[in-house]
């Protein structure tokens, strides 16, 4: 009988109060639920936004514009002629001689070229290893205007010193522009427009009645 009194009169442990730090904790908690909210929200948002674009005509327009740029950029040809020196000075003298800016004006009078084609040959230089090679390089929206443009200027090259140069390499009339290699956007064509139509796919399903909304 005893025991049990004092069993009851054992005072029960107290309850302690929850302080500031499982306050603080409980805020960053409902801070962090809110922006994973938002975050949830925005991304909803942007979704349905690329969705509601028009991907197919959005394809077809951009290769449209890519393939006419590509298509109506001017062709340029290159002809490359080669001069051999007897001496490394002289190919050094015969390279600067081909920099002047009145080579191409004597190559235009020397081909006797019509007004109609004047301004668009060019007329290059290189001699990368700096032996007696020199490589005379012509360019022109023909390419047997570039081939001949070369030629013309090294044989005014090699006439002005004929002691020292010689014509060793004709030219060879080019059959592809510079810089002609495969049309990309043909490549990327059929994956794109693939895409654009699977997207344009899935929004008709989010607007049917009863579609789902992921």
């Amino acid at each position: 009988m005893a025991r049990h009194r004092l069993l009851q009169e054992r005072p029960a442990p107290a309850v302690e109060a929850p302080g500031p730090d499982a306050g603080r904790a409980r805020a960053v908690r409902a801070r962090r639920d809110r922006r994973r909210g938002r975050r949830r929200v925005r991304a909803g948002s942007l979704g349905e936004a690329l969705l509601s674009v028009p991907w197919v005509t959005v394809v077809l327009l951009a290769l449209v514009a890519v393939a006419a740029v590509d298509l109506l950029r001017p062709a340029v040809y290159a002809a490359t002629t080669t001069i051999t020196a007897g001496s490394d000075s002289s190919a050094a003298r015969a390279a600067v001689d081909l920099t002047r800016t009145d080579v191409v004006d004597r190559v235009e009078e020397r081909i006797e070229l019509e007004e109609a084609w004047r301004g668009g040959v060019r007329v290059d230089v290189d001699r990368a290893d700096g032996g007696p090679e020199v490589l005379v390089e012509g360019r022109a929206g023909d390419p047997r205007l570039a081939a001949l443009a070369a030629d013309t200027a090294a044989s005014l090259a090699v006439a002005d010193a004929p002691e020292d140069l010689t014509l060793s390499a004709p030219a060879e009339v080019p059959t592809r522009p510079v810089g002609e290699g495969p049309r990309w956007w043909v490549v990327v064509a059929l994956p794109l427009l693939l895409a654009a139509a699977l997207a344009e796919h899935a929004r008709a399903r989010r607007e049917r009645p009863g579609g789902s909304p992921t």
